[in-house]
């Protein structure tokens, strides 16, 4: 194992100056067309050599790079509780994808993502046949309940999505437990805590009933249940930073100040950024991490690369879009 970490992490050393830095994304946050930016991907090599005609097929791109980003990282983890960490989400994202389409009679492989480890079309035939044995038993779990609430007329994609997502959060905390790294496993609560408190927030706003947010809490993190539905009648800012303690003040601050101003893209942006300091901050090259803190830099830059592709067909201003790309 120990040559195999060498070996990993000499590969991942090399990969890493081939991240963007500040410049490339100052090009494409000022590139004024969808074809400008898309020159500073062709020049860095991206899509492992995917050809598209139209820039606005850069989708196309950017899922050909996190294919080949997601085969480097399972070919080079030698923890394979790690790799169903990282990579479940994408399991779970086609499971959404393609439970919805069953129950409205669609195709939708379109919208999966190939690089997940259950190939699309097999989900989607055993999603069509019912028959969830070869999946994971938390989605299992969550794709017969799906099915039932469905036959007793609760046809809503939000009981998909809110069943799919408590059975990931399950499935992670079982991969983060097993994989015996602590930095996972408090990086796992801290997602845990902050998604359950900006879906407090969000629901309020939207002004969903308190049951509605229980019945999306998600298990597995630091702050119990009891204390965050203990949060949703307070209005005091004082008392909220109380109720969550030291470890969350920061995020608190952030979070409180957000929803006042009516948009919490702020907490989300502390968020992200926290976590992704949890596991790329000085990672222990004898270990994963380096090949962690890698996936971690590589999936965060292509979700920006997407973010200013998107602003830029909707003509988002330039510095709202450099904001993000930080």
């Amino acid at each position: 194992m120990s040559v195999n970490i060498y070996y990993a992490n000499g590969r991942i050393a090399v990969l890493s100056t081939k991240l963007f830095g500040a410049e490339k994304f100052t090009r494409i946050a000022e590139s004024t067309t969808a074809e400008e930016a898309l020159k500073v991907l062709f020049e860095s090599g991206y899509g492992n050599g995917t050809v598209i005609d139209n820039a606005n097929d850069y989708e196309l791109l950017l899922k050909a790079e996190l294919g080949s980003t997601v085969d480097t990282f399972k070919e080079l983890s030698t923890n394979k509780h790690v790799t169903r960490y990282f990579l479940s989400k994408y399991d779970y994202l086609n499971a959404k994808v393609l439970m919805k389409c069953k129950y409205m009679r669609i195709d939708g492989k379109e919208n999966c993502f190939e690089c997940a480890s259950i190939p699309v079309e097999t989900m989607k035939k055993a999603i069509n046949a019912d028959e969830y044995k070869g999946f994971s038993p938390y989605m299992a779990k969550a794709l017969e309940y799906i099915d039932e609430q469905f036959s007793l007329g609760n046809r809503t994609p939000r009981v998909i999505d809110v069943a799919l997502d408590k059975a990931y959060y399950q499935e992670l905390a079982n991969s983060a437990k097993k994989s015996k790294l602590a930095t996972l496993v408090a990086y796992h609560k801290y997602d845990v805590d902050t998604v359950n408190l900006m879906t407090l927030y969000r629901s309020k706003k939207a002004g969903f009933d308190k049951a509605v947010y229980e019945e999306m809490f998600v298990e597995g993190g630091k702050v119990a249940k009891q204390t965050l539905l203990t949060l949703w009648d307070v209005v005091d800012s004082n008392k909220v930073r109380d109720l969550l303690g030291e470890a969350y003040k920061q995020f608190a601050n952030v979070l409180l100040a957000g929803y006042e101003e009516g948009s919490l893209a702020k907490a989300e942006q502390f968020a992200s950024a926290r976590k992704h300091a949890m596991l790329t901050e000085n990672p222990d090259t004898l270990t994963i991490a380096p090949l962690i803190a890698y996936f971690k830099n590589k999936t965060d830059e292509i979700d920006k690369i997407r973010f200013a592709f998107i602003g830029i067909k909707n003509d988002v201003d330039k510095e709202t879009i450099k904001e993000r790309l930080k």
